[in-house]
Parts: C-alpha cells; sequence; structure tokens
C-alpha cells in the first residue's frame, strides 16, 4: 500500500526573498492558522531592507515591500490582500471559519467603524458568503455600490446587488463553487482579437453546398481528434456517434444535472460504463507507470454538492455577457477536474467548449472549430495546463493505493476543487482557439476544397479504384503537389512516370486555384 502525505506548508520559501521577510496579506493567513490550502498565484512579504521587488519561483508571484507596507493588525491584513493580492476564495474561506470569536469581534468593529470602505464591505460580504454565518451588523442603507471582484483586475458577470452590503456580486459562481479568471495582460490582448468575428467572417465566403462539406470535415476532424488526446483510435460507430452529438451543441437547451448524464450516455458507447448519475466511487487518472498517479478527483461524498455549485456557474456562463472563451475555460476545465463520470469526462470536457461557444453564439450555427486537433497538436501545452492544478492538489491530499489500484482519499478534500484559479488554463484556451480560427481553419478549408477540387478532376483523368485515388491525393496533398519517390514505388506502382506527372499537375493546379502552396 502507498501513502501520500502531505507536506509542510512552509517548507521551501526561495531563496531571493530577504531574510528578515515576514508574511503579510493571504501568505500571513496560511501561516497564521497553518491552512491547509492550495497556493494562491502570489505570496507577499515585507522586510526590513531593501525596497519593492517581484520574482517567480515555482510558478507563483512572490513579492517583497519595504516594512512601511506591512500591516498592523486583523483588518489591514485583509486590506492589503484585497489591494495588492486580489481574491482568494479558498483562503478567505478556510481563515474565516477558523477565527476566533473575539477576532470576529475586531472585524466587525472595523466593518461598523468604516461604513464607506470598500475593502471592510467586501470583507463582510465575503465573511457572510463563505462561512454562511451573518455578522451581528445593520444593513448598510446609504453610499454607492462597490464591486466584490475589480473588473480590471478579473473578468466578471453581470452584476447581482446585495442590498445588506452595498455590494455588487460580479462572480462566476457562488458559495458552492466559483472559479476565478483573472485579467492577465495576455488575456486582454487576446480577447481585442475580435476571433468571433474573424470566424464569421471566414464562414461567410462560402456558398451553402461548400459550407456543408466544409463543416462536415471539420467536425470529423474534432472527432478524430478528441479521441486522439486519450490515446484511442475511435471505430467508424464511435465516430458517427460523437459527431451527432457534437452536431447538437448549437440546439442543446440548457443543461440540467438529467441532461449532463444524457449527455455522458450519448458520448460514452459501451453499456457497462454509461452512467446513471454521478459516479459514487473514487476515481482517479493514472501516470505513466502502473502505479503513479497523474490526478485525483474529489470524494464522492464531496461531488453532489460541488456540482450543484458548478451547475449553478455553467447556467450563469451560458447566458452572461463574460468573453465566450474565457466563459467556456472556466465551465470545461472545472468539469473536468471534477470528473464526476466514471468514463467520459475527458471528452465532455471537450465538448463544453463547444457547447458554451456554441451557445454565445461565438461560432455560427451549426459551425465548429477543431479546437481539440490544436490541443492534439501541442499535447504538452494541454497537459501543463491541466497539471498547472493537478500538481499542487497532489502535493497536497493524503491518499492511499492499495494493491488492488483503489484510492482512498484520507481527509475532506472538497476545498481544495471548490474555488479553482483557472487563469493560466485560459490563457492556455484562447492561445488554442486564436490559433485554431486564425491559422488552422484556413489551411483545413484550403485543404478541403483542394482536395474535393483535384478529386473531381482526377476521376475524369483516370480510373482508379476509390481508395487508391483518395491515396494518392491524400499523400499528394501532403507534400505540397507532389508524391515522393519512396511513396511512388511503395503504392503506385501500376502507375506510369506519365500518368503520374499529370496527376500531380492536376493536383498542383486545384491547390493554387484554392491558395495552397505547391512544391517547387
Amino acid at each position: 500500500m502507498r501513502l501520500n502525505v502531505r507536506d509542510g506548508w512552509w517548507g521551501r520559501l526561495p531563496m531571493d526573498l530577504p531574510g528578515s521577510a515576514a508574511p503579510i496579506g493571504y501568505a500571513w493567513m496560511v501561516q497564521q492558522r497553518d491552512l491547509d490550502v492550495m497556493p494562491h498565484h502570489r505570496w507577499s512579504f515585507a522586510a526590513k531592507i531593501g525596497g519593492r521587488s517581484s520574482f517567480e519561483f515555482q510558478g507563483l508571484t512572490w513579492e517583497s515591500f519595504p516594512e512601511r507596507y506591512a500591516p498592523t493588525d486583523l483588518p489591514s491584513q485583509l486590506e492589503f490582500a484585497f489591494k495588492y493580492d486580489g481574491i482568494n476564495l479558498e483562503i478567505l474561506r478556510a481563515w474565516f471559519e477558523v477565527l476566533p470569536v473575539e477576532e470576529v469581534e475586531v472585524l466587525e468593529f472595523w466593518i461598523r467603524s468604516s461604513p464607506t470602505s470598500a475593502y471592510a464591505r467586501r470583507a463582510w460580504f465575503l465573511y457572510e458568503l463563505l462561512t454562511g454565518r451573518s455578522l451581528s451588523l445593520e444593513d448598510v442603507t446609504a453610499g454607492p455600490y462597490v464591486p466584490l471582484l475589480d473588473p480590471e483586475h478579473y473578468f466578471v458577470t453581470q452584476e447581482r446587488r446585495s442590498r445588506r452590503h452595498r455590494i455588487l456580486d460580479n462572480l462566476f459562481g457562488g458559495r458552492d463553487f466559483c472559479v476565478l479568471v483573472r485579467r492577465t495582460p495576455a488575456l486582454v490582448a487576446l480577447a481585442g482579437r475580435g476571433l468571433d468575428r474573424r470566424v464569421h467572417d471566414i464562414f461567410q465566403r462560402y456558398d451553402a453546398d461548400t459550407l456543408a462539406r466544409v463543416v462536415s470535415y471539420l467536425y470529423t476532424k474534432e472527432t478524430r481528434s478528441t479521441y486522439q488526446i486519450e490515446r484511442e483510435k475511435p471505430t467508424t460507430d464511435k465516430l458517427r456517434h460523437f459527431v451527432a452529438v457534437l452536431r447538437r451543441t448549437h440546439d442543446w437547451p440548457s443543461l440540467s444535472h438529467q441532461d449532463l448524464v444524457e449527455l455522458q450516455r450519448l458520448i460514452v458507447t459501451d453499456p457497462r460504463s454509461r452512467a446513471d448519475g454521478y459516479r459514487e466511487e473514487q476515481n482517479y487518472v493514472g501516470g505513466p507507470g502502473p502505479r503513479d498517479i497523474a490526478f485525483v478527483s474529489p470524494r464522492p461524498e464531496e461531488l453532489p454538492l460541488l456540482m450543484v455549485g458548478w451547475m449553478q456557474l455553467l447556467g450563469r456562463l451560458s447566458e452572461d455577457p463574460v468573453d465566450a472563451v474565457v466563459a467556456a475555460a472556466a465551465v470545461s476545465f472545472s468539469f473536468v477536474y471534477l470528473h464526476p463520470f466514471e468514463d467520459g469526462n475527458g471528452r465532455i470536457h471537450r465538448f463544453l467548449l463547444h457547447y458554451i461557444l456554441a451557445r454565445r453564439r461565438f461560432t455560427p450555427p451549426g459551425v465548429l472549430v477543431p479546437i481539440s486537433a490544436t490541443m492534439l497538436a501541442r499535447m504538452k501545452e494541454y497537459d501543463v495546463a491541466l497539471e498547472v492544478f493537478s500538481e499542487p492538489l497532489l502535493a497536497r491530499l493524503r491518499y492511499q493505493l492499495d494493491s488492488e489500484f483503489r484510492v482512498e482519499v484520507l481527509h475532506d478534500s472538497s476545498n481544495y476543487y471548490r474555488y479553482p484559479d483557472l487563469t493560466r488554463q485560459t490563457e492556455a484556451l484562447y492561445g488554442w482557439v486564436a490559433s485554431t480560427i486564425e491559422e488552422d481553419v484556413p489551411k483545413e478549408i484550403m485543404f478541403m476544397l483542394a482536395y474535393q477540387d483535384a478529386r473531381s478532376r482526377l476521376v475524369q483523368l483516370i480510373e482508379l479504384p476509390d481508395r487508391k485515388l483518395e491515396h494518392f491525393l491524400a499523400r499528394c496533398l501532403e507534400q505540397g503537389g507532389k508524391l515522393s519517390n519512396r511513396r511512388r514505388h511503395k503504392d503506385f506502382e501500376s502507375l506510369s512516370d506519365e500518368e503520374v506527372r499529370r496527376m500531380e499537375a492536376v493536383v498542383q493546379e486545384s491547390m493554387r486555384r484554392h491558395g495552397m502552396e505547391t512544391a517547387t
């Protein structure tokens, strides 16, 4: 039996921190109460020597502030965290839950004596949201409403007014489950590229018949790719089945719990693996070796409440005008981390990308862009995006793997999964979407149109079995309109040199006609 034990949170600090540096903000909260939490994207410290500086270590930002920035009490620690470190729902919930009565009273006094402070009102709202307990405070009756998340630093939803706190709740989710996505320079730049307009412009160029052929080709390519990501070659029946599911992304109703179960049963073709509901056993994703573990999902008893919160987030982001790719990343990556079914989670994760993009009209009706093909071509990036969450998770989980390859998680792990920051996953997805739309889709369309054009002309030029003709076309197009010598002698010995030359000329002309480069 193998046992995984959590290491001490503060076991390894970066060497670049000054020796006198003391944790402040969220770092202070974690150390003060030895909180068992996932890492925040940045940690702050105050040092007696040196100016303000920051550096990257283990994928996180570490910042050292001059000592004059150091908070002196509980309220100023909260205010510093909100001002410099942003919002971390998991740390705040864990910290609020263990605050002794006297410190809750300090929190109340600060809020009562600072009625116009945006930081105090945010702390008040988040305390009551995350703990489910009310503070002994009267409702605010005057003053402007304050957004909970700063829209300049976070992607936010349409605001919902909390009259008690005069706070504009613009979170993606709620107490049971919520995703945060920070507005990084990379995401701001990607969101400003107008990719939705670009994809609509691409498909408006074609008549109905051509569009139907293009779309059919892209659906098939996406399906093959989503299976290949899982190292599986789909049968013709599986291929046809999943294409049919993908074609429903534009007209599928708002997904309920039962709809999600139906989706799993449609995507998983083996009757033995079809679900009647969420899983009731612990599951995990294996690593490269027989006893390696790459990811462990929430315990089955923790799953129902997490999925209630996830369903609320899904419903909100399906309709809210928040950036469509950001919404797709938040919904799909959080789903795969929750892993609610025994089988099919990865394919549903990638289906949800298209579902959100379709619901938000990012893609034209009936049209899909093969994002999974880009993921497949960049599998290392895809693995890294998943590991941003899974690696720190595994470092904290206490679990055991027995001789029958069953995993048992030994503690309540639900809060690790409840409030993920999916900024880096969103940056990765947005990059794949941009590459798919700006590079891959135009190339795929040119390839498919050249293929169709050349095929219709070759059947008039020479009589060959369909399999032989299509094999020639595919190999010739891959090589810029020229058949390689190895392929020529291996697969097409029956053709004369003159026949091959004329066939290549037809292919090259079709390629040029549809904007493809040919071999010199």
